[in-house]
């Protein structure tokens, strides 16, 4: 784990940033989770309410990298379950629209935006989290990331259940 969140120790103890900015993190998941945490890259697809939840909790959380992969069109309707959108990103990509936003949260994440799914981006990754697909892409997915060892996780809201 070499330059473990921009420092210059593998030892995550000798990186007073790093244990600073995660301090109470460590101590609910041990230094060894954290270790591993850090690490991780994850790949969000839909930013409706439950992707965008799981990047900004995730951005706290602090793995090496978030990327977010939202092609649809930012609707008015979408501003009621993703705090990261205004007025003004309607009718532009909801993906693109929340990287800035999700940027602040922790300056020690990489946050980028993917127009399209692809199975170079997916094979880069850690985890792949699916919030927002139809049945038969996200067996298809799951099925590529069993295939190339990527951690796959579906979850979406389906009117009053999740």
């Amino acid at each position: 784990m070499a330059n473990i969140a921009e420092g210059k120790s593998d030892d995550l103890t000798d990186n007073k940033r790093f244990m600073d900015q995660y301090s109470r993190q460590i101590g609910a998941y041990g230094l060894e989770t954290m270790g591993r945490l850090i690490t991780l890259d994850v790949l969000i697809v839909g930013m409706r309410g439950v992707g965008i939840e799981c990047a900004k909790n995730l951005c706290l959380a602090g793995p090496r990298s978030v990327t977010v992969c939202d092609p649809n069109k930012v609707y008015m309707r979408d501003l009621g379950s993703n705090f990261f959108l205004s007025p003004e990103h309607v009718g532009q990509p909801r993906g693109e629209c929340v990287t800035a936003k999700l940027n602040e949260l922790n300056g020690m994440v990489t946050v980028k935006s993917i127009p399209k799914l692809t199975e170079d981006a997916v094979k880069n990754c850690s985890v792949l989290i699916f919030t927002d697909g139809s049945r038969d892409e996200l067996l298809k997915w799951n099925a590529f990331c069993r295939a190339n060892k990527v951690a796959f996780m579906a979850g979406d809201v389906l009117g009053c259940f999740g």
